[in-house]
């Protein structure tokens, strides 16, 4: 899972940490900084990883770095403006994941680790559509898996603005 979060050794080093016990009895790391306790190390920082990857990270965190869920993780985790940012970004993209396996029938509140793979393979085909951008000419050698998450969620927004100026332009023509 080292792909999936960032964070050097020497962050990691810097930073005290410590354990509490969640509800469900498992022990989770947090780390103390600027005087309160936090999911995940001061400094954090993201890596490129694909929206698959990014899925995974969302519903199940990384137990090799300790981290939990970032479904459960919150904007005062991070100690920069722009981590705090690519959370707002990832909750956007975990959102329309979760909307289109909610509307066919796949969506599993709790998901085991290949219950997780089998909801995205089902989404992957609908996030593609989103992704691209009309007009936009890609190589065909580029493969969807390859790109990061976040470049997703910026084509996802300019196509969801695109479509939102649409909607007001054929009402205003209609009136």
């Amino acid at each position: 899972m080292d792909q999936f979060v960032g964070g050097t050794a020497d962050e990691h080093k810097r930073t005290q940490q410590s354990r509490v016990q969640t509800d469900s009895g498992n022990h989770v790391p947090t780390y103390h900084w600027k005087g309160a306790y936090h999911a995940l190390p001061e400094g954090f920082q993201w890596k490129r990883i694909g929206a698959h990857q990014a899925f995974e990270l969302w519903m199940h965190g990384s137990a090799e770095h300790g981290y939990p869920p970032f479904k459960e993780v919150t904007r005062s985790d991070f100690s920069s403006g722009g981590a705090k940012k690519r959370l707002s970004d990832l909750k956007y993209l975990m959102k329309r994941i979760q909307e289109h396996a909610e509307s066919k029938g796949i969506w599993v509140e709790d998901p085991s680790y290949e219950q997780v793979k089998r909801i995205y393979m089902q989404c992957e085909e609908y996030l593609l559509g989103e992704y691209k951008l009309p007009g936009v000419k890609r190589g065909s050698d580029e493969r969807f898996s390859q790109i990061s998450w976040q470049t997703v969620v910026k084509n996802m927004r300019k196509r969801a603005k695109t479509r939102n100026g649409e909607n007001s332009a054929s009402e205003h023509d209609s009136s």
